[in-house]
């Protein structure tokens, strides 16, 4: 069982043991006007009846594992809040209840009857609307059994039956069937932690949408790219996290995926749908670290944390965070041209050069867009590979996972992120003692866009990593060939230049970009570099 499930049975504990105490108090026999006596499994169709405490533990329970369910997530606080939300709703069944016994029979066993049918539509709801888990299961027959059993039992009273001899035995099937919704939370409660573990065998805790999804993860952990979660420390990580952004969280059932579009080292990527009134493509990011540890998950909620604040054209839209054990996942929205650097290479006819331009002014203003956080939010990792190609060939940045706030260690120093080919010289120089700002994603912006005037070139042909660390570091640049205008190399050579002080401003770079964009469009020639 999850830690974090010891307060549902302490709660289902001292509500147990309330309930047979109150019952024990209430059970004593009481004289009618007509002098005849009656106990208190019968005493409920008199109207002097005051005990209607006796079945506020029972319906307190009954409805904690259907709030629960209905939490996007196992934290404490999602164990608390059920708990609260339950409680709530015992408390307003207990009111109506007393309440109601003053004014007459029908009108209180009508309301009785409304309130059940109404726990009734909320079970059915959590089930079939909120796709709430599989492990849900057991427990939604016991709770509509239960339901039924106290609607007939309102029924029966709305129709005046002998209450002497049909309502003791309703009562007492309703008696039972409370008893049976504590296995039932157990059940349940051990399924749940099965499926949070991800061991859980035979798929009981998965929806039908997710079986998919569950099976290749599966696959991955037989081959050790995945690995469970332990109880004690990544679970509870986990959906601290999840309870962290619980408002972006977003339901497998939600999704209809397709395929594998891209696989990594640490994550992959899925196509598939969000299932909306309008039916949204999706690209789901899906990590595969073999170790999931607590700075992994420190990692992906900063990463989740970020993309919540981002809403610009120029980067991919983020629609939520999903978990489906042992993996966690990002939501994205899907761009149907896949990664620049590939649609670059494979399809050089549409490459005009105002298609370029174009490409470098979105560039140019999704990383602007960055900058523009106080303090500024560092990318780290710009290059052809992270940026996208969605509709109408609208170019957007994607893959935060290296960004970070410009906020320095406590030693004054910034870890070391991003990819050889687009690293900055005061980044390969400083090593883990680098101290760096904005400048450093205007470098790696500089190599993109030079990339993306010469796509059938690397940057550094031919070259090791060492090899660029030292050219880098004594200056040297990829070259200016005479396919890129002037205009462009003036650009280039003012956003890569050695010292980060003398780079030029990603938003001041944006108006030259967006003025050679309309003079390639209106067909006037850019003058190209002299060799």
């Amino acid at each position: 069982m999850l830690p974090c499930y010891e307060t549902i049975w302490y709660t289902i504990a001292a509500l147990s043991a309330v309930g047979l105490v109150l019952y024990f108090i209430s059970f004593q026999a009481y004289k009618s006007d007509s002098g005849k006596t009656y106990s208190a499994l019968t005493l409920e169709d008199d109207p002097n009846y005051p005990c209607s405490l006796v079945t506020m533990p029972s319906v307190w329970v009954l409805q904690l594992l259907p709030m629960l369910m209905i939490q996007r997530s196992v934290s404490q606080e999602a164990v608390r809040r059920a708990i609260v939300y339950s409680g709530a709703v015992c408390v307003i069944f207990v009111i109506c209840n007393m309440t109601l016994y003053k004014v007459g029979h029908d009108i209180a066993d009508a309301i009785a009857m409304t309130i059940h049918v109404l726990l009734l539509v909320f079970y059915f709801w959590a089930k079939f609307v909120f796709h709430a888990r599989a492990t849900f299961d057991f427990f939604f027959v016991a709770a509509v059994v239960t339901s039924l059993a106290n609607i007939t039992s309102s029924i029966m009273g709305l129709a005046h039956v002998d209450a002497t001899t049909t309502l003791p035995i309703v009562h007492c099937i309703v008696t039972g069937l409370d008893a049976l919704i504590v296995v039932a939370v157990l059940l349940s409660l051990r399924a749940d932690t099965r499926y949070w573990l991800a061991i859980d065998d035979n798929g009981s805790g998965t929806t039908a949408s997710s079986s998919a999804m569950r099976r290749y993860v599966n696959l991955l952990s037989e081959r050790g790219m995945i690995t469970n979660f332990s109880t004690r420390t990544s679970v509870y990580d986990v959906h601290h996290m999840i309870e962290e952004h619980r408002h972006n969280v977003v339901d497998f059932s939600a999704l209809a995926l397709d395929c594998i579009i891209a696989q990594g080292a640490t994550s992959i990527v899925m196509r598939g749908t969000l299932r909306r009134s309008t039916p949204v493509p999706i690209a789901l990011k899906i990590y595969t670290d073999v170790q999931v540890t607590n700075e992994e998950v420190q990692r992906f909620s900063r990463e989740t944390a970020l993309n919540v604040q981002l809403s610009h054209p120029n980067v991919v839209r983020f629609y939520g965070l999903c978990v489906v054990p042992p993996s966690i996942s990002l939501i994205f929205e899907f761009c149907e041209y896949g990664a620049l650097d590939v649609t670059l290479r494979e399809n050089p006819e549409i490459w005009t050069m105002a298609a370029k331009l174009k490409t470098w002014l979105d560039a140019c203003r999704a990383v602007a867009y960055l900058h523009s956080f106080s303090p500024p939010l560092l990318h780290r990792d710009i290059k052809t590979d992270n940026f996208l190609v969605g509709q109408d060939f609208l170019i957007k940045l994607a893959d935060f996972g290296e960004a970070n706030l410009l906020r320095p260690r406590t030693d004054g120093t910034m870890t070391i992120a991003g990819t050889v080919d687009y690293m900055a010289p005061e980044m390969i120089k400083g090593g883990k003692t680098a101290r760096y700002g904005t400048a450093v994603d205007v470098y790696s912006l500089m190599i993109t866009l030079w990339q993306i005037m010469v796509p059938s070139r690397s940057p550094w042909e031919s070259k090791s990593h060492l090899e660029v660390y030292r050219c880098v570091a004594h200056g040297e640049r990829p070259p200016i060939l005479p396919t890129i205008p002037k205009a462009c190399a003036e650009i280039l050579e003012a956003g890569w230049a050695a010292n980060p002080s003398d780079r030029v401003a990603v938003e001041d770079i944006i108006p030259s970009v967006h003025r050679l964009w309309l003079l390639a469009m209106h067909q006037k020639p850019l003058k190209r570099t002299k060799h």
